[in-house]
């Protein structure tokens, strides 16, 4: 991997934003503190003291020298003030990812200030850096250089639809407009939607809920693909799941009489299998990696501006996931508030018991 230059970051956030502080603080060679930038709640103060550095309530406090900062609060128009901080960091020359999701026009006004200030931002994806959906994503590229995709099956959660949007647009290639057919509004938890996106023929099941309480609960999962081929499906069972490749089934018309071309591949490949381990694992592990990865991502992408002085092609394809995710709520409508109480711990082990 190609040498990256050590970066001064800061982290603006304590809630989800403990996480990138995980991720900047296990990769020492690659990123150092600088501080927190957040409310000055009580958690925040106690974030600081376990991180070992400063607490910073402004945008004006900040130190120089800062070259990124993470800014993980929820962005203007998604009920934080997220995209205000990401201008003003930039104003001070310093360059910024930021959680999702942003609406498109609040990302416009954020790459407008990149531009402007001659500085680097993007949204940040750590789901795309987790092993499970970068299998998936480099077999479906691969699979899509020879054939397109029949049909698509898509099952995700209102709370990653901004990211289920990037994941299916570099996954199939299609950058064109979802066309309903049927959709099914009424199929609690899920709805339904039958149609197209663009030519290709597709079902999507979008668990429109959200608990007033507790918004980032009770996820019944967060994402699940299926591409259909020619030749088979490819299935990423989950974000935090295996992928495995099924090739079509086909029974040679002269099977009967010894011929068995086709019958020797295997009925299941599994590309990527999944550890089993507790969700408490799950995350303080692969995510910390994975937002790890992403942060990396980003200081390449700094480091190669800072070389140019050439904006690159994401905001583009950023500026696409954002009206997907904006076309998709318009589809779909409000989350449906749902009531938490009916949420049921079942044992595994039962399900092993004779």
């Amino acid at each position: 991997m190609q040498e990256i230059i050590k970066k001064n970051v800061i982290v603006c956030g304590t809630t989800f934003g403990q996480y990138y502080l995980k991720a900047i603080k296990s990769r020492p060679d690659v990123f150092c503190l600088k501080g927190i930038l957040a409310g000055g709640s009580e958690r925040s103060q106690k974030t600081a003291k376990e991180y070992e550095t400063t607490l910073y309530t402004s945008v004006s406090e900040l130190p120089e020298h800062i070259d990124f900062a993470c800014v993980v609060i929820r962005s203007d128009g998604c009920g934080g003030n997220g995209t205000k901080i990401a201008v003003e960091l930039m104003k001070r020359g310093i360059s910024v990812i930021a959680e999702q999701p942003i609406h498109k026009a609040f990302l416009k006004d954020s790459y407008k200030a990149a531009v402007a200030n001659k500085v680097c931002y993007q949204t940040g994806n750590f789901y795309a850096c987790l092993p499970a959906v970068k299998c998936f994503l480099s077999a479906a590229k691969k699979m899509n250089e020879t054939m397109t995709p029949i049909y698509i099956r898509a099952s995700f959660s209102t709370q990653v639809s901004f990211p289920a949007m990037e994941l299916l647009s570099e996954a199939t290639g299609v950058r064109e407009k979802i066309k309903v057919e049927t959709l099914s509004t009424d199929n609690h938890p899920f709805q339904i939607l039958a149609g197209k996106l663009g030519n290709i023929p597709m079902v999507m099941e979008f668990q429109n809920e959200l608990c007033p309480s507790d918004p980032d609960a009770f996820m019944q999962l967060l994402h699940a693909f299926t591409l259909f081929y020619p030749s088979g499906r490819l299935e990423l069972t989950d974000t935090m799941g295996s992928v495995v490749y099924r090739p079509r089934i086909y029974v040679p018309k002269d099977k009967y009489n010894g011929d068995l071309a086709g019958m020797e591949q295997q009925t299941e490949v599994v590309l990527f299998k999944k550890e089993n381990r507790a969700l408490i694992d799950e995350v303080e592990i692969e995510w910390t990696n994975a937002i790890a990865e992403n942060l990396i991502h980003f200081s390449k992408r700094i480091e190669q501006f800072q070389e140019t002085m050439k904006q690159d092609h994401r905001g583009a394809k950023e500026m696409l996931w954002a009206d997907k995710w904006e076309e998709l709520h318009e589809i779909f409508g409000f989350s449906r508030l749902m009531d938490c109480s009916d949420y049921q711990h079942f044992s595994v082990e039962d399900l092993k018991k004779e």
